[in-house]
């Protein structure tokens, strides 16, 4: 009996939500992003960033944790961040993180890029991967 009281409580404790400074927002700054990115699914990718939090934050005063912040993760070029041990492949990259390269990153990050120290398998599901980045541009900017 106390063990399933615990679930239910935790079940309504919200594990990551968007800064209340940014919620007015989050639907214009995801309506920023090109389609099909535009139509994701900001509750959904909340969702599937749960699998993210163990190491990565996303808010602007967010520490490193065993990934980098991904405060500002739109427009910044790959490999750069304050303070983080960045892989030399990553910092190599030479491009700007968008949604379609955040996309095609997520599916297989070690496909993608090889020799990054991302070791997270991926996220196979394409809709998971819209909502993810719908939810990353509201929550990251």
């Amino acid at each position: 009996m106390m063990i399933s009281m615990l679930v239910l409580s935790v079940a309504w404790v919200p594990l990551l939500l968007i800064p209340s400074s940014q919620k007015k927002d989050a639907k214009a700054l995801v309506a920023e992003l090109p389609a099909p990115y535009s139509g994701g699914d900001l509750a959904h990718g909340e969702q599937v960033f749960h699998a993210c939090v163990s190491c990565h934050t996303t808010g602007e005063t967010g520490q490193n944790l065993n990934g980098p912040n991904l405060y500002r993760l739109f427009g910044r070029r790959a490999g750069t961040g304050r303070n983080f041990p960045y892989s030399g492949a990553m910092r190599r990259a030479g491009f700007q993180w968008t949604a379609t390269r955040l996309d095609a990153f997520l599916a297989n990050p070690q496909g993608y890029m090889p020799g990054t120290a991302m070791t997270f398998r991926g996220v196979a599901d394409p809709k998971d991967r819209l909502d993810l980045i719908a939810y990353l541009k509201a929550a990251t900017s």
